[in-house]
C-alpha cells in the first residue's frame, strides 16, 4: 500500500494546512537562525516503510567526520514479526568523540 490513508479513522499524515503552517514557520525561523536542511527526516509509505534523517556515511565521510556504524537486523522483533516484515534492520551513525548521533535509516 502506498499513500498517506488507511481504513483506520484517524489520517496518518498532517494535512495540507499543518504543513503549510509549518512551512510558514520555517521561513519565519529561517531569518533568525542557520537552518541545516540535512536533519530533515523522509520516510516512504511502502511496506516495508523507509525512512532517514542526517548524514548518510558518505555525507559524514566528505565532511571529515570519525564515526561508527551501529547496524542490526530486527527480523525477530516483535514489531517486524506482527507485521510479517521477513528483512527490517536499522542503521546509526555515532560520531566517535561526541556519541552525538549523525544519522538513523
Amino acid at each position: 500500500m502506498v499513500g498517506s490513508r488507511s481504513a483506520s479513522p484517524r489520517n496518518k499524515t498532517p494535512d495540507i494546512s499543518r504543513s503549510q503552517s509549518a512551512s510558514s514557520r520555517a521561513r519565519l525561523l529561517a531569518r533568525k537562525f542557520k537552518l541545516t536542511h540535512y536533519r530533515i527526516p523522509s520516510v516512504v509509505f511502502t511496506i516495508p516503510p523507509l525512512s532517514a534523517v542526517g548524514l548518510s556515511e558518505r555525507g559524514a565521510r566528505e565532511q571529515g567526520l570519525k564515526f561508527r556504524v551501529k547496524k542490526e537486523m530486527t527480523s525477530t522483533w516483535h514489531s517486524s514479526r506482527r507485521v510479517a516484515e521477513a528483512y527490517s534492520g536499522y542503521k546509526v551513525l555515532v560520531e566517535e568523540d561526541t556519541e552525538r548521533i549523525l544519522g538513523a535509516f
